[in-house]
């Protein structure tokens, strides 16, 4: 908020009721929200959210003249409790942390399963083209393209795949807090994410290994298919001859 505008709402103001000693509730016109102005020393600060203070003050009714402090239930503020919010707390970030981590190792699994793919292909129409020189130079190159990028896929898949691990462990440890301060629906909750996060994957996996069987058998067709065709051309040459 800058100067000018701050200068104009002070003029506009209706009327205020003071909180203590250091503390203003200030009810607008025609707004249903309220200021709350604080001094700290010479420090004062103006705001509108929600803040950590020692005293809470409840919105200015615009039937009363005076603003009363809400109460606080002691028991809430107890170490027990605390101990039990933070750590409920500390599942839910480290759950995000499983969460996103998870699915970025799935969507990498399958960019590695379709560039395995892209190589299949590539190898089946290498095997069509033998007898075709000029055919087969051109697709040579890209078939070494597709495996550097085959095996970039695979080395990101094993970076997500440690960061899953550490992940698991963060949630795990966070769960075992939350248990321990009294908070068995958060580790419970925490326990059925690892569970998910962890079948999700496999059957990604899944999907990579079968293209990775695929890609074997290709191969294996590849060399056979190539070794006939020398032989073929060998034979043919010692006619000739």
């Amino acid at each position: 908020m800058n100067v000018t505008k701050f200068r104009a709402m002070l003029r506009l103001m209706h009327g205020f009721s003071r909180i203590g000693k250091r503390s203003l509730v200030v009810r607008m016109p025609n707004l249903s929200s309220y200021w709350t102005i604080r001094k700290f020393g010479s420090l004062v600060t103006i705001g509108t959210g929600m803040s950590i203070c020692a005293q809470v003050v409840k919105p200015a009714d615009d039937k009363a003249d005076q603003s009363t402090p809400l109460s606080v239930d002691p028991s809430s503020l107890t170490h027990p409790v605390l101990i039990r919010n933070a750590a409920s707390l500390t599942v839910n970030a480290a759950s995000t942390l499983l969460s996103q981590t998870s699915i970025g190792l799935i969507d990498a699994l399958h960019d590695y399963a379709k560039e395995i793919y892209t190589l299949i292909s590539l190898l089946d129409h290498e095997t069509a083209m033998l007898g075709n020189e000029r055919s087969l130079e051109k697709i040579w190159p890209l078939i070494i393209q597709t495996r550097n990028e085959v095996e970039d896929k695979k080395q990101a898949v094993e970076k997500l795949e440690s960061m899953l691990h550490f992940a698991i462990k963060v949630v795990e440890s966070a769960s075992a807090a939350a248990f321990q301060s009294g908070g068995e629906a958060a580790a419970l909750g925490a326990a059925e994410r690892i569970h998910q996060a962890q079948s999700q994957v496999e059957g990604a996996k899944q999907i990579v290994q079968q293209a990775k069987d695929r890609l074997n058998d290709a191969q294996r067709d590849s060399i056979v298919k190539t070794s006939k065709h020398a032989e073929g051309t060998e034979e043919s040459t010692d006619k000739e001859s």
